[in-house]
């Protein structure tokens, strides 16, 4: 099940509200295309997107903008390498 169309028109709403300064306004067609690429995502998933650009964003957003939310804010998880464990393993018996 995609994203529910409601729940996008209210985030594009939150966004025109948030850019109108600078005037952020979609036309029919405009929500369309914008909806065809964001309905894989999650009601939470597009929720925060919104919420992220709304602070991040300095010009009008675009669809990559949304989109490219995960990429630029989840952290990469990275593990320490073996040895460096160990190091800090024995660092702590001492």
């Amino acid at each position: 099940m995609g994203l529910d169309q409601n729940v996008f028109q209210a985030g594009i709403n939150e966004l025109g509200v948030a850019f109108e300064h600078i005037k952020f306004a979609l036309n029919k067609n405009q929500c369309k295309t914008w909806y065809k690429y964001m309905s894989h995502l999650t009601e939470e998933q597009y929720k925060k997107r919104i919420e992220n650009c709304i602070r991040t964003c300095k010009k009008i957003p675009t669809i990559a903008d949304i989109l490219d939310y995960e990429d630029i804010v989840q952290p990469a998880k990275v593990e320490a390498p073996e040895w460096f464990r160990e190091v800090n393993r024995i660092g702590k018996r001492e």
